[in-house]
């Protein structure tokens, strides 16, 4: 044995070794002297599996434990559970404290929610707050197990009438009748196919149709627009035409009402006066007979002239009854080529235009003579028939001194008759003229008809073919609208009885489903999530009475006996 040993050494040593172990066993059990705790109390219905020491977890984090577990003093039943919570745990008056347990381990523990952050904190309080309990999943499954076990046999009894005979005759009923409208439906699409085949073809000869009729239309349009303008032109020409006859025919009738009452009344004056004149001067000398015997001759020139004026008035009074029935055969033509084509209604338009200008220079030939040359000639007639007459007065005054003035009686009377001839053929000159006009004018009025004639031709040839080609159209047209009439009533009746029998077998499918539609979805509203949680506890009873028996396996007489095994051997 060592006698030299350093006692105050290994004291030291040992010291130092039990403050290190004391230390290392502080640490490692977290131990601390300055933690602060709340105390809470709880107020359960059943804490199965629950101990003193059990962990507090406060949203899943551990904060306390559990430091009492008793009957409560009341009598109630309630199990009153004393919890020591962290005192920095955010603890509110609305968390809930639930008995809940882990999912592996199976170890009970005490969960404390978080509260909703508008809720007051109590953990700062100085009495001892009471918080609510709740049930935790485990409780509530096993509180309604016998009622969720009942209504899943109602649901699956449900599902039995559901699935019943009856029920599957009416789905094979609902499965055939749509396979039937279903074939129903095939053949009404075939036949809309075939409809919207027919309508094709008539979309087809409606085009072809306004393809044919754009052209015809246009043409059309451009001879109404020529044709009118045609007429416009013929009825202007018209117009002037009948002004200008008019006003030959005025004058004409003026002409006439001179030479048939005037110049009828002035030859039986100067008959008169000439036979006064004959028997008042038979006792005069041979060159007064001369002189009477010229003034016989000058009446029988101017008798001439006058007489010489009858044809031509006759034959103004055929071309007078000429130019209305031209002018009626105008109006009849121009109310017959409403459909003339645009090529013959220009030609028409050319001519037209080449006879308005004809039948105007010929009614400004008629006009100018009219305005000028008649009242010419009527004033001289008029001064020729004044001067005769001044001349007879002379004449019948002056009898008695005739003998000593008979060569100045003479040379005035062969004066005056120089001015009636020459007022006489001016007279001829001026009807020459008005026979050209009206030449003129029936040469302006045959051309007229020509072209008439022209139009005519074209109305009765061209248009009689485009309205062929247009008949041609609309009978295509219609037998095309005559079949897609006819095939509308046999598609309409197809369509018809797909949709009724559509209708039927949605009927029968929508009351089936109105009358599974409660148990359906009460069944999935509820049931469905009750046996899924049923079958997941299920399991995790199953796994934990697999490990109870492995257990009760390797140790009976530990788990039948309670022997504890000590926990360290010396």
């Amino acid at each position: 044995m060592e006698t030299k040993a350093n006692y105050a050494l290994i004291g030291i040593f040992a010291v130092l070794g039990f403050l290190g172990v004391l230390g290392f066993f502080l640490a490692f059990g977290k131990f601390q002297l300055d933690r602060q705790f709340a105390y809470y109390e709880v107020r359960f219905d059943s804490v199965s599996g629950l101990s003193r020491a059990a962990d507090v977890r406060f949203a899943g984090l551990l904060v306390g434990q559990v430091t009492d577990v008793r009957l409560s003093a009341d009598g109630d039943g309630a199990v009153v559970v004393m919890l020591e919570v962290d005192r920095s745990t955010p603890v509110r008056a609305d968390s809930v404290a639930t008995v809940d347990s882990s999912g592996i381990t199976g170890v009970s523990f005490v969960a404390i929610s978080t509260g909703t952050p508008d809720a007051p904190l109590i953990n700062a309080r100085a009495d001892i707050p009471r918080l609510e309990a709740g049930r935790s999943t485990i409780q509530s499954l096993t509180e309604g197990a016998p009622r969720i076990l009942d209504e899943t046999l109602q649901v699956l009894e449900q599902v039995n009438r559901l699935l019943g005979e009856e029920n599957q005759q009416k789905v094979q009923n609902i499965l055939m009748n749509v396979e039937t409208s279903t074939g129903e439906v095939t053949r009404a699409l075939d036949n809309f196919a075939g409809f919207t085949d027919t309508i094709a073809s008539a979309t087809e000869v409606f085009a072809e149709f306004s393809d044919n009729l754009t052209p015809i239309l246009l043409q059309a349009e451009r001879t109404v627009e020529a044709l009118q303008f045609a007429i416009d032109e013929i009825a202007l020409l018209a117009t002037e035409s009948r002004i200008t006859f008019e006003t030959g025919t005025e004058t004409l009738q003026s002409v006439d009402v001179f030479v048939q009452e005037e110049l009828g009344a002035m030859v039986s004056d100067l008959r008169r006066a000439a036979d006064q004149v004959g028997d008042e001067v038979t006792a005069l000398s041979r060159e007064a007979q001369e002189l009477f015997a010229e003034f016989q001759r000058t009446g029988a020139a101017a008798t001439q002239r006058i007489e010489a004026l009858d044809p031509a008035l006759e034959r103004l009074e055929p071309l007078m009854a000429r130019a209305d029935t031209a002018l009626e055969a105008l109006e009849s033509m121009s109310r017959n080529v409403d459909t003339l084509v645009s090529g013959d209604g220009a030609a028409l338009v050319a001519e037209a235009r080449e006879m308005v200008q004809a039948a105007t220079v010929a009614a400004t030939s008629v006009a100018e003579i009219a305005e000028n040359d008649l009242p010419v000639i009527m004033q001289d007639v008029r001064l020729a028939t004044a001067d005769i007459r001044r001349v007879v007065a002379t004449v019948g005054a002056d009898l008695e001194a005739v003998s000593g003035r008979v060569e100045a009686f003479s040379e005035t009377g062969l004066r005056t008759l120089d001015q009636v001839t020459e007022t006489f053929a001016s007279a001829n000159v001026t009807l020459s003229a008005v026979n050209r006009a009206l030449a003129t004018s029936e040469g302006a009025i045959e051309a007229a008809e020509r072209a008439f004639i022209g139009a005519d031709r074209v109305i009765n040839e061209e248009v009689g073919q485009i309205t062929e080609d247009l008949r041609a159209v609309l009978d295509r047209l219609g037998q095309a609208v005559d079949t897609v009439s006819a095939d509308i009533p046999t598609v309409t009746a197809d369509l018809r009885r797909t949709a009724e029998s559509a209708a039927r077998a949605f009927d029968d499918l929508g009351r089936m489903v109105r009358d599974s539609s409660v148990p359906v979805r009460e069944f999935t509203t509820s049931g469905l999530p009750n046996i899924t949680q049923l079958a997941r506890e299920t399991r995790g009873l199953i796994s934990n009475l697999e490990s109870l028996t492995r257990q009760i396996e390797r140790d009976p007489a530990r788990f039948l006996l309670n022997r504890q095994t000590p926990e360290f051997r010396r």
